[in-house]
């Protein structure tokens, strides 16, 4: 009886992590490219915050990373109009979790959420004021 409830304590464990790797996945280059032109594209009907500023985009530290939400690879990205001390440009980082963590700011913060399997842009949002 023992072993039965060791085995199934170990499956159980190697299940769990088996399933932690597979919620996250790594963008490329190419990929980052389409949601930037999606975003820019789409940015006054999603109410983003590019059309504010001259630079645009560009304007911003850009930090990336990708999850598999309902068996979708999505890449989620926050940009920040400060550079945060890592400088303006992309970054693509393994987790959300390596996200800078910044609640208010509007537009000089925003989050970003791009499906990368149908090439659709879910949503870009400014941040709160508060």
């Amino acid at each position: 009886m023992n072993r039965i409830l060791a085995l199934s304590i170990m499956l159980t464990m190697v299940a769990a992590q088996c399933l932690a790797a597979d919620t996250t996945w790594m963008p490329d280059t190419a990929t980052i490219q389409k949601l930037e032109v999606a975003v820019t594209k789409d940015d006054g009907a999603h109410g983003g915050p590019f059309h504010q500023h001259a630079d645009g985009i560009d304007s911003y530290a850009r930090y990336y990373a990708g999850t598999i939400e309902g068996g979708h690879h999505i890449v989620r990205g926050f940009l920040s109009r400060s550079d945060l001390g890592v400088g303006k440009g992309i970054h693509i980082v393994s987790n959300i979790g390596q996200f800078p963590m910044i609640a208010d700011g509007g537009c000089n913060y925003a989050d970003v959420s791009y499906n990368a399997d149908s090439d659709q842009l879910n949503y870009i949002r400014c941040h709160g004021v508060g």
